[in-house]
C-alpha cells in the first residue's frame, strides 16, 4: 500500500502551550493606578479612541471627548468590556510571597 503522507500524529503540546501563553500576554493591560485620558486608554488597549468613546456611551453611558479623564475604575471596567485582563503597573503575576 503506497501513502502520500505521513499520518503520524505529532506532540503539539508544547505549541499549543506557547500560542496560549502569546494570548495571555496579548490580552494583559497594565494601567496605572491613576486617571488616564481617553486618549491615553485607548492607546493602552491598541483599540481607537472613537471605539472606545462608543463603548463609554452605549454600554457606560458616560459621555466623554478624547481629551476627558477616566478614573482608574472606569479604565478598568472599559479594559474588561473589550475583553482585556487588567494588571496595574506594580502587578506581577507570577511572583509569589508565599514560598
Amino acid at each position: 500500500m503506497l501513502r502520500r503522507g505521513t499520518l503520524k500524529r505529532r506532540d503539539r503540546s508544547r505549541e499549543k502551550a506557547m500560542k496560549e501563553e502569546r494570548a495571555i500576554e496579548q490580552r494583559t493591560v497594565y494601567l496605572p493606578g491613576t486617571p488616564m485620558t481617553v486618549g491615553d486608554l485607548a492607546d493602552a488597549l491598541g483599540e481607537t479612541p472613537v471605539s472606545v468613546i462608543k463603548f463609554l456611551m452605549v454600554d457606560l453611558g458616560v459621555m466623554a471627548a478624547v481629551s476627558q479623564t477616566l478614573d482608574s475604575s472606569t479604565c478598568e471596567a472599559v479594559a474588561e468590556g473589550f475583553g482585556k485582563v487588567v494588571a496595574g503597573e506594580d502587578d506581577d503575576e507570577y511572583d509569589d510571597d508565599d514560598e
